[in-house]
């Protein structure tokens, strides 16, 4: 029981208000659905210079947008986890 809470990276900043308010809607799209499920967005983007060490020290959202090419590398280096076998179906 209880409530998760979870953060989410990609949140336009304020000059992109229109982007941001698309964003807060599907967060409570989301937050409507699955109720035991609290999302906080965050601006963070993707930096390759911090990525490790917030890694590092657990700052990283729950869930963060990363480039596709960076993906092989993060998985060598074992900072993420391969969902192949899941998600291939």
């Amino acid at each position: 029981g209880g409530t998760v809470q979870i953060t989410v990276s990609g949140l336009p900043d304020n000059t992109k208000p229109e982007e941001r308010q698309a964003f807060l809607d599907d967060v409570a799209v989301f937050e409507d659905a699955n109720p035991g499920i609290e999302v906080e967005p965050t601006e963070l983007l993707w930096d390759q210079q911090t990525f490790s060490a917030q890694l590092a020290g657990g700052t990283l959202p729950t869930l963060m947008a990363v480039p596709f090419t960076e993906l092989p590398g993060l998985i060598n280096r074992q900072q993420i986890k391969d969902v192949t076998e899941w998600v291939q179906g």
